[in-house]
């Protein structure tokens, strides 16, 4: 869930893994991963980092 008037990009080259501004709540797989804007400790999911076709 995000407002859709607040929301905002705050990467940067030097700081690409700054969070977005305006995103309050990620569910991932059911679970929430982000809840009031802060970044929770659960890892509903794994990074896919090849795609085989």
């Amino acid at each position: 869930m995000f407002d859709r008037a607040a929301i905002a990009s705050n990467a940067t080259a030097k700081n690409p893994r700054r969070y977005a501004s305006g995103v309050a709540y990620v569910l991932v797989n059911g679970k929430l991963s982000m809840r009031g804007g802060k970044r929770t400790d659960v890892n509903a999911a794994k990074v896919l980092r090849e795609f085989e076709a």
